[in-house]
């Protein structure tokens, strides 16, 4: 349809800007932390650290590719975010709520299935959008985390914001379009290859490397 040509697109032109992220600043593409999904976050810890909101990508990081269910690997997880955070945890979604979803016909349905709230951004598509998520949070870009699958939308959106970084693995492949299925394998290359030359992320405002140990769940202590 309609709506996922003009989404393939869009990761195109996304995909694009990673040439440019690439010359003038290649740190962006690195997040502060990887996590094999979002149920491996410890959220209680990010808001004692001054985290006052959490952003999450949809597909492939709460849901599996457009699907309106929580996935059960991280029912809970989500569930203890949502009770800690409240209006302050949202989705923000390159689909729903965005540029082809004119009278947010697709962010209601999103609400209304996921019980999560979906920034409305008709304007911009990340990494752009950085207006519409602080028009609905009432603080500043460095207290706030941006969780995603995503590196060229995700993690360089929340870099070039000074937000907390947090990529997770993804839950499946099918279902996906073709042209993110290219984008996720040319991301993953470039960041390792980025990580190899020793870049690393700008340090968070509030959360220096050493305690980003302590954003995890110790599953140890789950067992």
């Amino acid at each position: 349809g309609e709506g996922n040509f003009m989404y393939q697109y869009l990761n195109v032109r996304a995909f694009g800007k990673i040439a440019k992220y690439l010359k003038e600043k290649p740190h962006v593409l690195i997040p502060h932390m990887e996590v094999n999904t979002v149920a491996d976050i410890n959220y209680k810890y990010l808001k004692q650290a001054g985290i006052k909101g959490i952003i999450f990508d949809k597909d492939n990081t709460i849901t599996e590719p457009y699907k309106l269910t929580v996935h059960p690997q991280v029912r809970a997880s989500i569930d203890e975010c949502n009770k800690l955070y409240m209006e302050n945890m949202v989705l923000f979604s390159n689909s729903a709520g965005g540029k082809d979803d004119l009278n947010d016909s697709e962010a209601k349905i999103t609400e209304e299935k996921l019980k999560i709230r979906v920034l409305r951004h008709h304007k911009a598509q990340k990494p752009d959008g950085i207006k519409h998520v602080m028009d609905h949070f009432n603080c500043k870009p460095y207290e706030l985390a941006m969780v995603g699958d995503r590196y060229s939308t995700d993690i360089v959106f929340g870099n070039l914001n000074g937000m907390l970084t947090i990529h997770c693995g993804i839950f499946t492949t099918k279902g996906e379009n073709f042209m993110v299925k290219i984008a996720r394998i040319c991301e993953k290359y470039i960041v390792n290859t980025l990580l190899q030359k020793n870049y690393s992320p700008e340090n968070h405002r509030m959360i220096p490397p050493q305690n980003l140990q302590f954003c995890k769940v110790d599953n140890k202590q789950l067992k």
